[in-house]
């Protein structure tokens, strides 16, 4: 791993030395997280990346959370071959928000620790992501302590006055039949009207490990989903948009409950999402009202769990079902050439539905339980913002605030009759001072908090390795963020570093209830009695060999420390990172990709009782990966081999071992 380190401070020096000559434009991306508005990279003061998502469909992605492992200070943990869940600087779950064209993912259940809920978004109808690490609590509200991930939607565009018919069409292939996928979408445009429609059918068969692990078995699960986006011009300066998604995955089955827990049947029967949403946006010449968007949206989520263990005639089935409305809208003013203001308000408003049923085979007898969640549970959630900037010559300063309140209702014959009405009040302010034409250093105070939900006061019943039971005794908890860093950008080298520094107060966790057992499994419920806090360093580097050669190269540390219990947070990544040499000329391309892991074993007393972490931690791992392409006239061929090594690992907290070497080939077609 030293060796990794000084290869890449070695790009870092040349950097410096600035050695490449020939002028070949590495582009500054444009960030919308993080003021809510379009901002070029370079004058934003946070650390925020962008991912273009059809260059990602290159390099042989197969979802989204898997994408994000592309992107310095995210690292992906699996449960399972239908999971995947994000951890940004050492957070994941329902610590960090996920927004689709802004419009919150995050809901009343989502759950501690890693979830699978960023796989429910199809890859196909999503063109760009970005991350913004280190805040986004007074952009967009509760649930981003450590940072925001933000999916943007192919969009319908109007043309210029000619009507225009497009489709596209992808199909690809894995090796040993782990992947056979078909999308395709037709789009409409003409001046005053467009449309895209897109439908994408996927099979995954059961995931091969490297080296010695072989066939994971169950693991493999079908998909389908849908996207429809439309576009109106209703008058010279206002559009209304219309825009509707939806995701179906089929018997997900949680193959390390299989393998270490005597289960028969460990499976999600069915998970779904849909989103629907309008919004209508104006612009106007009124500087105070420069653009108006108002947005009404809402979403059903559904999750379908059956259970059964060997040897056991009882069938467990549980349903979970959640209808979010959502209402917001912002005002973008231009006070003066310096001072632009984005205000607004934001409402979503949660009815949580859940049962459980135990069927007795094989005479089918059904005995009717209390669900995961309580039934007709409600989760109110209002806010106001205010976000500023001032940009000046050679400096850029941002600050902002948000109040938030919520409004929590249960009957539950556990809890009986609860009420909440918690409330937050969050702040930060950023700088950036462009030093020269090629450095700047920016730095940044932010606070943050999530809000106790559904899923943190009313669980009842197995989750992961524990027994959980309902807790009403929970206040916000809450995360202050320090960030300083630096950036050089020339148009051969674009190099950033970031240091960040995080506290977190209130932490709801959860706690053994010592000497008490249910079905075998440990007793646990959550409450508010613990501190801790997060450190790290991040890197990225780009260099412009020449016009056709590009490296790139990331490294991202995290260290984390439990300050009540004085002991390791738990799951904190290890130190990983990512070298990638691109070679692209004409329409032909290029690239050999080595990712890398070091060992972890700093572990928790949390992360020693889960059984998907070994009892000394988690090797360290090394994966290369390949993929070249080549571009016809309506046709597009990318191909590549997976950890061609064959690698044996599994990212740390994961369920599932990582993918062996194979095979992939995928052919897109448009007319």
């Amino acid at each position: 791993m030293k060796s990794k380190i000084i290869l890449f401070f070695l790009f870092s020096t040349l950097l410096k030395l600035n050695l490449f000559a020939q002028e070949v434009n590495i582009k500054d991306s444009v960030i919308i997280s993080a003021f809510r508005i379009k901002q070029v990279k370079a004058k934003t003061p946070y650390s925020a990346l962008a991912l273009d998502l059809k260059e990602e469909e290159k390099n042989g992605k197969r979802t989204i959370p898997e994408a994000l492992s592309n992107i310095a200070g995210v690292f992906i943990q699996k449960t399972n071959h239908g999971g995947g869940s994000a951890f940004i600087r050492g957070l994941t779950g329902n610590q960090n928000l996920i927004l689709i064209d802004g419009i919150r993912l995050n809901n009343s259940t989502f759950r501690y620790g890693p979830n699978q809920y960023l796989n429910t978004v199809d890859y196909y109808s999503v063109a760009k992501i970005e991350v913004l690490k280190g805040n986004g609590s007074v952009q967009y509200g509760s649930d981003a302590l450590s940072g925001v991930i933000q999916l943007f939607s192919k969009e319908a565009e109007l043309s210029n006055g000619k009507v225009k018919w497009e489709s596209n069409t992808t199909l690809k292939t894995l090796s040993k039949n782990m992947e056979q996928s078909i999308h395709s979408d037709l789009s409409f445009s003409s001046k005053k009207v467009a449309t895209t429609i897109g439908f994408t059918a996927r099979n995954f068969g059961d995931l091969y490990g490297g080296d010695t692990t072989g066939i994971q078995s169950p693991s493999g699960y079908k998909e389908q989903s849908y996207n429809v986006s439309s576009k109106f011009q209703i008058t010279k300066n206002s559009n209304l948009i219309f825009s509707s998604r939806g995701m179906f995955q089929h018997e997900i089955p949680f193959y390390y409950k299989m393998q270490l827990e005597n289960y028969q049947i460990n499976q999600i029967k069915l998970q779904s999402h849909q989103l629907n949403y309008v919004k209508y946006a104006i612009e106007t010449k009124n500087q105070f009202f420069q653009s108006i968007n108002t947005t009404l949206s809402y979403q059903n989520s559904i999750e379908n769990k059956e259970t059964q263990k060997n040897d056991n005639a009882v069938l467990t089935t549980e349903i979970n079902k959640i209808n979010t409305l959502g209402f917001s809208i912002d005002v973008q003013s231009q006070i003066n050439q310096y001072w632009r203001i984005n205000s607004g308000v934001e409402r979503y408003q949660d009815q949580v539905r859940s049962s459980k049923s135990e069927t007795i085979n094989p005479i089918s007898i059904i005995n009717y339980k209390r669900g995961l969640y309580p039934d007709g549970a409600s989760y109110h959630n209002i806010s106001v913002f205010s976000l500023h900037e001032i940009q000046l010559k050679k400096q850029n300063i941002q600050f902002g605030i948000r109040y938030n309140t919520f409004d929590i209702n249960i009957d539950d014959t556990t809890l009986g009759h609860v009420q909440l009405k918690p409330n937050a009040m969050v702040y930060n302010i950023a700088y950036i001072n462009q030093l020269s034409r090629n450095h700047a250093i920016y730095t940044s105070i932010n606070t943050a908090y999530r809000a106790p939900n559904i899923d943190d006061m009313g669980t009842l019943g197995i989750v992961d390795f524990r027994y959980e039971v309902p807790s009403k005794n929970l206040k916000p908890e809450n995360s202050m963020n320090y960030e300083i860093g630096h950036r050089y950008h020339n148009a051969n080298v674009s190099s950033e570093i970031a240091f960040y520094y995080m506290q977190l107060h209130n932490i709801i966790t959860r706690t053994k209830v010592v000497g008490e057992v249910i079905n075998g499994y440990n007793v646990y419920t959550k409450n508010n009695n613990e501190s801790a806090m997060i450190k790290g360093i991040e890197h990225n580097l780009q260099i412009k060999i020449s016009s056709n050669i590009q490296l790139s190269n990331y490294i991202s540390y995290t260290y984390g420390q439990n300050i009540t219990l004085n002991e390791p947070m738990r799951r904190i990544p290890p130190m990983n990172g990512l070298a990638k040499i691109r070679y692209e000329k004409n329409k032909f391309y290029s690239n050999i990709a080595y990712q890398y892991a070091s060992k972890q074993d700093r572990l928790s007393s949390g992360d020693k009782s889960d059984n998907r972490i070994d009892k000394n931690g988690s090797p360290a791992w090394n994966v290369i990966d390949f993929n070249t392409g080549y571009q016809l006239k309506n046709i597009t061929i990318n191909t590549g081999i997976q950890n061609i090594l064959n690698a044996d690992y599994r990212t740390h907290g994961s369920g599932i071992n990582g993918m062996g070497r194979c095979l992939w080939l995928s052919l897109n077609i448009k007319i």
